[in-house]
């Protein structure tokens, strides 16, 4: 997405793709350009459970991508949590939603999407 940041170690051949999506490119070459947060082993570990999840739905639609990547980041999210501080969660973030839901808006809504606030 626009403003993004793309991880990468060293290869040039990611800096067209981000300059067409607009994205910061941030090379992770040596010891001096990692932190606690960006550092590559960071990124390959990350990588690495995305794939796990992919390879457990057998592949996903490129069409479909952003859906598996929001609830790839819904399930980290709540993966550390007891099943009672689960349920709360969601029962807080549930109640202020005032909407209805179906499949039909659910394959029309793009879940990435930013909306700015009034």
């Amino acid at each position: 997405e626009k403003g993004s940041i793309v991880y990468v170690d060293g290869a040039t051949c990611y800096n067209d793709l981000a300059n067409t999506a607009e994205c910061k490119v941030k090379h992770l070459v040596g010891h001096e350009s990692y932190n606690k947060v960006e550092h590559l082993n960071t990124v390959n570990s990350i990588h690495s459970m995305i794939k796990r999840i992919y390879a457990y739905y057998r592949g996903v639609a490129t069409k479909y991508l952003n859906r598996y990547m929001a609830l790839f980041i819904f399930m980290r999210r709540l993966k550390e949590m007891g099943s009672s501080e689960k349920s709360e969660k969601l029962i807080g973030t549930i109640k202020w939603f005032h909407c209805h839901i179906t499949r039909k808006s659910l394959k029309e809504e793009h879940l990435f999407t930013v909306h700015a606030e009034n």
